[in-house]
């Protein structure tokens, strides 16, 4: 996995405040989870990522300790994978497949899920 700069662009900056937030949170899933934290700001964020805020609320590694389930409301996977589908393609301006490189996934699997989601057709875009 690697994420690379858009081809004929600079590459985007990360500021240290942001790098400090997920630094204080445990990752108990592997590299893998972080990669993904990584993209995943890198899709909510329109050039250089400067805002510590779009960081999930960083859990320490005491919390990750407690019990499953205390915090804030959890949003169902389907919806989180909406949203951010929809704010890729808003972002690359219709763009799908640049949306699917911006996600780091599959120009089909953009297309499999907004069929899945019922907006296959050019005025159905999200």
């Amino acid at each position: 996995m690697r994420l690379n700069a858009e081809p004929g662009k600079p590459p985007r900056r990360i500021a240290p405040a942001v790098v400090a937030r997920p630094c204080r949170r445990a990752w108990p899933g592997n590299v893998r989870e972080l990669f993904n934290e990584v993209a995943r700001l890198l899709v909510m964020s329109e050039g250089d990522v400067l805002d510590p805020e779009l960081v999930r609320a960083p859990q320490t590694i005491e919390a990750a300790s407690a019990a499953p389930g205390v915090g804030g409301a959890v949003k169902p996977m389907e919806q989180l994978e909406k949203e951010a589908i929809r704010h890729a393609i808003e972002t690359a301006g219709g763009d799908k497949r640049k949306a699917a490189e911006l996600l780091g996934i599959s120009r089909a699997k953009v297309y499999q899920r907004l069929k899945d989601w019922g907006l296959t057709g050019p005025a159905d875009a999200p």
